[in-house]
C-alpha cells in the first residue's frame, strides 16, 4: 500500500510540474499574441492561464495531502503516560 501511495505522490508531483510549465507557455503565448496585435487571442490565452492557475492550487494541496498521509506516525510518551500520535 505504501508503494502505491508513493507512486501516486510522485506522479502527482510530475503532473503539477507539467501544469506549471503549461501555464508558463500559455502566459508567453499571451504576451506574444498581444505584441503581434492579436489582443483577443492573447486575452483568451491569458484567461486560460488564469483558469489553469486556479486548477493548480487544489492539485498542489492534494499532492501534499498524499505526502503527509504516507509518512509513518510516531508514538510518543508524554510525562503523564498518555499516548499521543504525531506524524513525522
Amino acid at each position: 500500500m505504501k508503494k502505491a501511495a508513493k507512486s501516486k505522490f510522485t506522479s502527482g508531483q510530475e503532473h503539477v510540474s507539467h501544469l506549471e510549465q503549461y501555464i508558463n507557455s500559455m502566459e508567453k503565448l499571451s504576451v506574444n499574441c498581444h505584441s503581434n496585435g492579436e489582443t483577443e487571442v492573447g486575452s483568451a490565452f491569458c484567461r486560460l492561464a488564469d483558469f489553469s492557475k486556479e486548477f493548480l492550487s487544489p492539485m498542489k494541496n492534494l499532492v501534499s495531502f498524499i505526502s503527509t498521509k504516507t509518512k509513518k506516525p510516531k508514538v510518543l510518551l508524554n510525562p503523564t503516560l498518555n499516548l499521543t500520535l504525531t506524524s513525522s
